[in-house]
């Protein structure tokens, strides 16, 4: 009897195809990423807030030096993060880690709001890092384990308008209120994500891992809203237990050629998003704007800022899928490098005296267009795509190496920005900014694959030179 079909009464009727829905695979990404909009706010809040400690009449007062530090003890926590979630995702698990991660970013604006000496900022910071570099290494491996392949891309950059969203809170609220109520407006949002996100499940990628299968298929059938799960259960354990073979090292984890394709896809990408200055300049973009006289106040600007993130990470989650990782990506860092280059000019001309009146509203124009450029592409894709590259027996510690380095490179980029702007001048350090971030568009153009509407299994094939790549 061929067994697509069944037998009821004599009569042989074909087996009944259930197609998954989407309605649940939404609300468990959306419910995940809200401590994101948490992560997003203690990413915005230097830039209105910097410029205000460093106003002469700060309750307490901090220098540039000072000021850049405490931008950077972000990313400093966010490495120890990284690390803490390496040790908790694959013994506890995705949900747990995402979980436990709503108090440190509940306790940096509890110290935020109390704090007596630019100390306090360094450890509020810190803090608040710890809780991102966790929730930036398990929140990718969560969604995509959760979505389908069709929705994979999309719940991606999600994850990043919840983040934009997260930062157009600061911007929009920090130049009007005090600081301590802009801390109690962003200790909001990590009790309101535990209290949803709770009620989400595991992934069934982590349960097949742990050998849970009655759990697994629970999870599964919860997400796609069928009771026939049958076939990417069998998918989902084809390939754990194909890829615990792999890696279980990072030695191993450099080794094999599959993971050493990824690695360097991975390392360049986020070098090509450090190597924009982004993390500088959102950090600095109060500080640079107070320096040009475009007759529009720094806080409507900063607003506008972040309302254009916001959009744009919108728009980019029904592009994803449809134009694909490469296209957008290309086309982001070409147009970012323009408008870098631009607003490098006007600084550079400015710096040598130069009567820019008649063109006061370049700066503006060139930093909203160049955070669209960024947004559309660079902003979004790159985390997206380190997701998909790994295998899932490595793909917590391969994770936990893309972070580390992010938040590494932003370090780096973050403090190089104050002491070049400091001794040459802004307009140098954007010069610097957009040399590398010309060399960027000829890395994604020769080395990054297309990863659209792909299985997970289908971009292993490839890396390990199974198929021929698809560009």
């Amino acid at each position: 009897m061929d067994s697509s079909r069944s037998q009821d009464n004599g009569f042989l009727k074909p087996k009944i195809i259930q197609k998954s829905k989407s309605a649940r695979q939404i609300f468990a990404a959306v419910s995940a990423t809200l401590i994101l909009i948490a992560s997003g706010f203690h990413i915005g809040w230097a830039s209105p807030s910097l410029a205000k400690l460093q106003a002469k009449d700060s309750d307490i007062f901090v220098t540039s030096s000072q000021g850049s530090w405490i931008a950077s003890f972000l990313l400093m926590g966010s490495i120890f993060g990284t690390i803490l979630a390496l040790l908790v995702i694959d013994r506890w698990g995705r949900k747990t880690l995402l979980l436990l991660m709503s108090i440190p970013l509940f306790v940096s604006c509890v110290l935020i709001a109390l704090a007596q000496t630019y100390w306090w900022f360094y450890l509020a910071r810190f803090t608040a890092g710890i809780g991102n570099g966790a929730i930036f290494t398990g929140m990718p491996i969560y969604v995509s384990e959760i979505a389908e392949d069709r929705m994979r891309g999309a719940f991606g950059i999600l994850a990043t308008v919840m983040m934009n969203l997260g930062t157009l809170v600061s911007y929009g609220i920090g130049p009007w209120v005090s600081r301590a109520t802009l801390a109690m407006v962003g200790a909001i949002v990590p009790v309101v994500y535990a209290l949803t996100f709770i009620w989400m499940p595991e992934t069934p990628y982590y349960f097949a891992m742990k050998s849970v299968h009655k759990k697994s298929v629970k999870s599964l059938r919860w997400l796609r809203e069928i009771s026939d799960v049958t076939e990417e259960v069998k998918k989902i354990r084809i390939n754990v237990t194909l890829k615990r073979k792999d890696v279980r090292s990072i030695t191993e984890l450099c080794t094999v050629k599959g993971n050493q394709k990824a690695l360097v896809i991975m390392i360049g990408l986020l070098t090509c998003q450090q190597a924009s200055g982004i993390t500088a300049i959102s950090a600095y973009s109060t500080i640079i704007f107070n320096q040009v006289d475009s007759g529009l106040s720094t806080g409507v600007f900063i607003i506008i800022l972040g309302i254009v993130k916001l959009t744009i990470a919108a728009m980019v989650i029904f592009l994803a899928d449809v134009a694909g990782r490469r296209p957008l990506l290309l086309t982001s860092i070409s147009l970012s490098t323009l408008f870098l280059f631009a607003e490098a000019v006007y600084f550079h001309l400015q710096a040598n005296g130069t009567d820019l009146t008649s063109v006061s509203w370049l700066p503006l124009v060139a930093m909203i267009a160049f955070l669209i450029s960024y947004t559309s592409g660079m902003g979004t894709i790159p985390m997206v795509t380190a997701a998909e590259i790994f295998p899932c027996e490595v793909k917590a510690l391969a994770m936990t190496a893309a972070v580390t380095y992010m938040c590494a490179a932003g370090i780096c980029v973050t403090k190089l920005y104050q002491i070049v702007s400091d001794a040459y001048g802004i307009h140098v350090a954007l010069y610097i900014f957009t040399v590398c971030s010309t060399a960027s568009t000829a890395f994604i153009f020769l080395v990054v694959p297309e990863t659209k509407r792909r299985s997970l299994n289908e971009i292993q094939d490839e890396l390990h030179g199974v198929t021929k790549p698809m560009l």
